[in-house]
């Protein structure tokens, strides 16, 4: 019976090897406060801008248009250096979509895109599709919906029927681009800074940011 023990015994030295590896590479990892700025098309590099067309067309069937590309600097230096985002506006909605290449991509599920519409009373709705489960902590001031959908247009109607749900005590707010993704913090994964951006805004009481008409 004792030779039976050698495959549970190799297992769990091969479970224990994985942990291992997994701390090491964890001790390299160096956070870095992340940067972001708001660019304009001819920044972008030519290959991404092409493949940004997909999610363009995408959301143009829904009333959105291009804004600008956001460039942001990872918060972790193992990552790529910086990565490019897109913001799409909806004028009537005044709802932004932020567009992000996902990190472990298909084919058929290239983009993370998510929906952003603020309200004067400084609040925000957020309806992401298949994130959601990702936000460790509740962001402030903030409803945070996610349909878990495979179309676009599941996601949409829902950010639509909360935001007509909402409309019925709240204003939205028309919000430029440069001051939306320094709320934001327009990196993949990045409703961890939303939340720690949206708490010094508050505190700040718009002290050094400013509302504006968006585009």
């Amino acid at each position: 019976m004792q030779y039976l023990l050698y495959p549970v015994a190799l297992y769990l030295i091969l479970i224990g090897i994985r942990y291992l590896l997994t701390f090491l590479q964890l001790r390299k990892v160096v956070l870095q406060y992340p940067k972001f700025q708001a660019q304009s098309a001819k920044a972008v590099p030519a290959e991404l801008r092409q493949l940004f067309q997909t999610s363009i067309a995408e959301l143009a069937v829904h009333g959105f248009k291009p804004c600008c590309y956001v460039q942001a600097r990872s918060m972790s230096k193992i990552e790529p250096p910086t990565g490019w985002e897109l913001l799409l506006y909806h004028r009537e909605h005044k709802t932004y979509a932020k567009v992000g290449l996902r990190l472990l991509t298909e084919p058929a599920d290239l983009f993370e895109i998510g929906f952003y519409t603020f309200f004067k009373d400084q609040s925000l709705l957020i309806t992401l599709n298949g994130q959601a489960h990702g936000v460790i902590d509740q962001v402030p001031r903030a409803t945070l919906q996610d349909p878990y959908s495979a179309d676009l247009s599941v996601q949409w109607q829902m950010h639509q029927e909360k935001l007509s749900q909402l409309a019925a005590t709240q204003a939205a707010c028309a919000l430029a681009p440069e001051v939306f993704s320094r709320l934001c913090n327009c990196t993949s994964g990045s409703i961890w800074m939303l939340r720690c951006n949206l708490e010094g805004w508050l505190k700040r009481q718009r002290k050094n940011l400013s509302w504006a008409d968006a585009p």
